[in-house]
């Protein structure tokens, strides 16, 4: 097919040599010629017409199609005419908005994006991608019309292996370029998405080398250390902010839904949880994004995030405790369980107050977050069904639970002597 279609281009190219040179033109051949480049047309727009044709039932028999950039539909009597109108659709896309780039068209594409999130931060992050690697790349000053896949193929192997990204921090860098192309051709810029020929080689991603147990959950010795400093704190400040620490460690909360809880949320042996904190980004007039508010939000993380989590008799006591404290210095906010003077706390008193109590201990200060991470692997550790281990943490997939949140918090002795026991009997 291929030296069919190379024969027809090089006797094309021979009888247009021929009329330069003779200066005339066989009427015939001219017509032979235009119908060639004419059904060429038509291929190439059907092969980039990303949309079902269909002929009406009923009494309208029309042939149909959707096309870009709303959906509108165009019907025709023929099929042939439907095509015939394609063509010229396409033909008249291709005349218009020649200057659109990657660059013109992001900002009217990310406050698309933001309408289908509720979370600031996501914007801001993508924010943050398109400065890092797109701003000032050559790509996003190229018109859109004449990007193509070879071109988009070099650049993006080209970006991996300078900046020596993971498959995880492709995809999330990879995310505009995608979805702008796609925009694209929705709002009829394009005719097709030249992204969609791209293969990336998956050998060329950096491997994610799996951070040691010891910085990412706090080993059972470091557990006992951190609670006993969390108690001295408690004393000393007469504040119940750092009994949230000893609560992470038997219940698993993020953060933000910590400082979320509400007594209402206790129902007999279980905590419900169904809200969290969130800190909204903004822009200031220069375009630099810094924090905004704080705001509690009805939902959590994901789907899954919504969930009920057994209070253990330990987690009961502190929650006890904590009531008691607040009732005693006056501190209150409505329903709210983690308070200060000034009302309901926020996602940073505790971050500043585990690494205060990180230092008191004399371990290596963690994160909050650590907290959780140390809570799923300790339920792993004492063989609780996977399953179950989601559910409580609101994991959407247990593969996430065990990826990102399974380590050893044993200390080396400690994991000697369960080897010994499970090798030797």
């Amino acid at each position: 097919m291929q030296m069919m279609i190379n024969s027809k281009e090089n006797e094309v190219s021979k009888q247009l040599d021929n009329w330069l040179n003779t200066g005339i033109i066989d009427i015939n051949v001219a017509r032979k010629i235009r119908e060639e480049m004419h059904k060429k047309k038509v291929e190439e727009t059907l092969k980039n017409h990303k949309y079902k044709i269909w002929q009406g039932t009923g009494k309208d028999k029309r042939w149909k199609t959707h096309v870009p950039p709303n959906h509108l539909i165009i019907a025709k009597p023929t099929k042939e005419e439907l095509v015939e109108a394609l063509v010229e659709y396409y033909e008249n896309i291709n005349k218009k908005d020649d200057k659109s780039t990657l660059k013109t068209l992001y900002s009217k594409w990310l406050r698309k994006k933001a309408l289908y999130t509720k979370s600031s931060n996501y914007i801001r992050r993508i924010d943050n991608e398109w400065n890092r690697f797109y701003k000032n790349s050559d790509i996003v000053d190229k018109p859109l019309k004449e990007l193509t896949s070879v071109m988009l193929d070099e650049w993006i192997h080209k970006t991996i292996k300078e900046n020596h990204l993971t498959k995880k921090q492709f995809y999330n860098m990879g995310i505009i370029l995608k979805e702008e192309l796609k925009y694209a051709v929705e709002l009829g810029l394009i005719p097709s998405n030249p992204l969609e020929k791209v293969e990336i080689k998956k050998t060329i991603f950096e491997r994610e080398a799996r951070k040691p147990a010891k910085t990412q959950v706090f080993l059972v010795d470091e557990q006992k250390k951190l609670e006993k400093a969390a108690y001295q704190d408690f004393h000393e400040t007469n504040s119940a902010n750092a009994l949230a620490i000893i609560f992470a460690l038997q219940t698993g909360l993020r953060i933000g839904e910590m400082v979320a809880l509400k007594y209402s949320d206790i129902q007999d042996d279980y905590l419900y949880v169904n809200r969290m904190e969130v800190r909204n980004q903004c822009q200031d007039e220069k375009g630099f994004w810094k924090n905004c508010e704080y705001t509690i939000v009805e939902h959590t993380k994901s789907e899954a995030g919504n969930r009920k989590i057994y209070l253990t008799s330990k987690a009961k006591e502190i929650l006890n405790l904590i009531k008691e404290t607040n009732t005693k210095n006056g501190f209150t906010d409505g329903d709210y369980i983690f308070v200060d003077m000034d009302g309901r706390i926020h996602v940073r008193a505790l971050d500043y107050r585990i690494r205060k109590c990180c230092k008191l201990a004399d371990i290596d200060i963690k994160s909050f977050h650590k907290l959780r991470k140390t809570y799923i692997s300790t339920l792993i550790e004492h063989n609780v069904n996977i399953d179950l281990v989601r559910e409580i943490v609101g994991h959407e997939d247990a593969r996430t639970t065990y990826k990102n949140y399974c380590y050893n918090t044993q200390t080396e002795d400690m994991t000697k002597k369960t080897l010994e026991k499970a090798l030797c009997g």
